[in-house]
């Protein structure tokens, strides 16, 4: 999987910079992932990812059919949490709950729930 924003940074291979500590917040990142696992038993989904957002920064999620795009939404909307690595939203631990400062844009309305 890729992120398109201001660069590419792709999510199957390993982040090239080392995650900032708690004691060092990213100044005006909107979302931020730090060293980010997600596991199911013994399924590696996504790894090491470290990601950067800035407020008002447009991105998309691109990449082949199970490769974590999906996962990935399901942990910024809070509806499940990372195995390991922190996910913040405004410098500050996402929520555990979904809210309806979240959401999600289906890219075909055949795949929307219903």
């Amino acid at each position: 999987m890729t992120l398109f924003s201001q660069h590419i940074v792709p999510l199957s291979e390993p982040a090239m910079s080392e995650p900032r500590t708690a004691a060092s917040p990213s100044p005006g990142a909107f979302i931020e992932t730090r060293h980010l696992w997600q596991e199911y038993a013994d399924q590696v989904v996504l790894e090491r990812l470290n990601l950067r957002v800035e407020e008002g920064e447009f991105c998309t999620l691109v990449g082949a059919s199970g490769c974590g795009k999906s996962t990935f939404l399901r942990l910024l909307l809070g509806q499940e949490r990372p195995s390991r690595g922190e996910l913040l939203l405004g410098g500050a631990p996402l929520p555990n709950e979904p809210d309806p400062s979240r959401g999600v844009v289906f890219q075909r309305y055949s795949v929307f729930p219903t």
